[in-house]
């Protein structure tokens, strides 16, 4: 036998979406799975190291400026003292000219921060000065006052030619008698804290420098940068320094004095009141943390790298079996049932491959087989589609039957009619009254026989699809009135009441298929007549007004209702009664006679007009059949009616 093939047609690559690959993700994830926990120790270690190395070099800050200020606090009691004994010797020298002029020149020696110095009598007159020319600077009231006390004091108005940082100090002159005058000596900060700052420096990027207590630099790390002199108090540390706090609040980093991100520490020199203040580069600019930031990046990349690579290893062990398991996929597709997946393995990828190729087997075989059954049922098709045609043309045949013998049947009965209502009016002579009864039984019958063959006739017409509407203007009333008066008789031998009740807003007269129209009402009211024995049938007619929701608008109907006080129909056999040649019970429905199409035969028409049918019943209590039509009032028509033709009219 040959195996049978299956040929799927190829997708087309325009309408697929972009093919995703299964290695890379394995990979990526693999290498995040790897590199994430160091990535994230790396940066812990970090943070906690640059915690440490802010730690520990605020501490070296600290004790750095406490050095300096210490150093600077010595130098300046020592110059102090030194030039306190100056004074003592001016003061036993007396008025020895000689004398003075060699303890200035020993003061010009020794002292290498003082740039000048001035030699005041108890007058105030200068009697001697050296260093630069400089005119003498004016004591201030203060300084008077603590010369007389025989104390120091830097307060004097130094002269406009001083450099900013410059100050003044004032030392009293005493012989062993009284108070003979004051050395004045002019000493530059600069020059005696720079060798201390250069000298004691925090790191290799740090620097310190001194301000005093109104926050102006007075000893700077870079003079040529920044010279002293310089207010300077906008600096957060020097702004913490002279409010008393210890450090930078909120981040310690900040723009310190040569514009560049510091931290820093601050100390006061109690004898002075200056503050010495230290700072740094942030610890993570340092040289050794830049190399332990360094180490840690090249152990990420080279952790990264070896879980990429032994990711891909991985990878390919667990994606080349699914690639062979698609490739095996794709010829299946393709209709090659003979080409298994082969998968070297044992494991769970093995596994599948194997019942991927099983798989493939059973689908081959339950290809065959439908094939087969395919071939089956297309033979069985063809059959089916013979003896379908050879329906069709039976009940084609049927029905042109039907319309032939009902037309063929119609003429005699149309003669037998015409002859019975000649012998009734007495033509062909007087006729006894058993005669009389006996010609009325021929006509009711052959009456009753011409509805039958009617309704076959329309029932053939409805199944061959040649049942047409003509829509003409006529009056409503009228109609109703008709219908009546044509199934009087019939209610007045059953002794029943034929009730009519017509709206007084519809209008007069409507555009609608009489013919139809009345073939549908004298089938409602026999029909009612039929299954009614005592009681009441009422016609009614009347107008359903227009209706609208969001989107959908109902034009005005007519709607005709034909109520009787009959029998009634049960729930399950509301439906039925409408279907062709059913009704609902056969010995009952024989003694009234009748095929069974008359209701169908109504609702096609009705339908065919563009309306519905409804039925409301119950058993005993009788039965509503309700017709709902379009509302087409004729354009001459006013709108009203006469009130005669509206009013509740009575037939017994």
């Amino acid at each position: 036998m040959e195996t049978a093939r299956h040929t799927a047609t190829p997708p087309n690559p325009a309408s697929q979406p972009p093919v995703e690959r299964l290695r890379p993700r394995i990979v990526l994830i693999f290498a995040l799975v790897g590199v994430a926990p160091l990535v994230l120790g790396v940066f812990i270690s970090l943070v906690i190291s640059v915690w440490i190395a802010k730690t520990n070099n605020g501490a070296i800050q600290q004790s750095m400026a406490g050095a300096i200020g210490e150093l600077l606090d010595q130098e300046w009691q020592t110059t102090i003292a030194d030039l306190r004994w100056e004074t003592t010797i001016l003061g036993q020298a007396g008025g020895a000219e000689g004398e003075r002029t060699a303890i200035f020149q020993l003061l010009q020696h020794d002292c290498a921060a003082c740039q000048a110095a001035w030699l005041i009598d108890s007058n105030g007159s200068v009697v001697q000065r050296s260093g630069r020319a400089l005119p003498a600077p004016l004591l201030t009231a203060a300084a008077r006052a603590a010369l007389a006390r025989g104390e120091a004091s830097i307060s004097a108005d130094l002269p406009a030619e001083a450099p900013a940082s410059t100050v003044i100090l004032a030392m009293p002159i005493r012989s062993d008698v009284d108070h003979t005058g004051a050395l004045l000596v002019q000493l530059d900060l600069q020059r005696l804290g720079e060798p201390i700052l250069q000298a004691v420096r925090p790191t290799s990027q740090g620097y310190g420098y001194v301000v005093d207590s109104n926050g102006h630099l007075i000893i700077s790390p870079h003079p040529d940068r920044v010279p002293p002199g310089r207010d300077v108090s906008s600096i957060a540390l020097v702004r913490a320094a002279l409010q008393g706090q210890q450090r930078v609040l909120a981040s310690y980093t900040y723009v310190g004095l040569l514009a560049l991100p510091v931290d820093g520490m601050w100390y006061r020199i109690p004898s002075t009141g200056w503050y010495v203040l230290v700072e740094a580069p942030p610890a993570i600019t340092d040289a050794d943390n830049w190399y332990l930031v360094l180490v840690q990046i090249g152990l990420i990349l080279l952790a990264g790298l070896a879980a990429v690579l032994l990711g891909r290893y991985l990878a390919a062990t667990i994606t080349h079996p699914i690639e062979h398991l698609q490739q095996g996929v794709t010829r299946l597709q393709s209709g090659s049932w003979n080409d298994p997946v082969v998968v070297q393995r044992r494991d769970e990828l093995g596994q599948l491959a194997d019942a991927f190729n099983a798989m493939a087997q059973e689908l081959q075989e339950k290809q065959a087989a439908l094939i087969a059954r395919r071939e089956e049922l297309a033979l069985v098709n063809d059959e089916l589609q013979l003896a379908l045609h050879a329906a069709q043309a039976a009940n084609q045949l049927k029905s042109e039957f039907v319309a032939t013998v009902s037309h063929e049947l119609r003429t005699p009965l149309t003669s037998v009619l015409g002859y019975t209502d000649m012998l009734r009016l007495g033509v062909y002579g007087h006729l006894t009254d058993g005669l009389q009864n006996a010609i009325a039984q021929i006509s009711d019958s052959s009456e009753h026989l011409l509805r039958l063959i009617n309704d076959l006739l329309d029932f053939a017409k409805i199944e061959a699809g040649q049942q047409t509407l003509h829509e003409d203007c006529l009056a409503l009333s009228d109609l109703i009135a008709e219908v009546v008066r044509i199934c009087a008789p019939q209610a007045q031998r059953k002794n029943l009441t034929l009730r009519t009740d017509i709206d007084r807003t519809l209008p007069a007269k409507v555009y609608i298929d009489q013919l139809r129209l009345r073939q549908i009402l004298l089938n409602l009211v026999a029909n009612a007549i039929k299954f009614t024995d005592q009681g009441t049938i009422t016609l009614r007619a009347r107008r359903a007004e227009a209706s609208g929701t969001n989107n959908t608008w109902e034009p005005a109907n007519l709607v005709i209702e034909v109520e009787d006080t009959g029998i009634g129909i049960a729930p399950e056999d509301q439906d039925l009664i409408f279907e062709a040649f059913r009704q609902i019970d056969k010995s009952f429905s024989r003694s009234r006679a009748g095929t069974g199409l008359g209701l169908a035969i109504s609702r096609h028409l009705v339908t065919l007009m563009g309306g519905s049918t409804s039925l409301a019943s119950q058993i005993g209590r009788g039965s509503i059949f309700t017709i709902t039509l379009p509302l087409k009032p004729a354009p001459s028509d006013s709108g009203e009616v006469s009130i005669s033709s509206r009013n509740v009219s009575l037939y017994m």
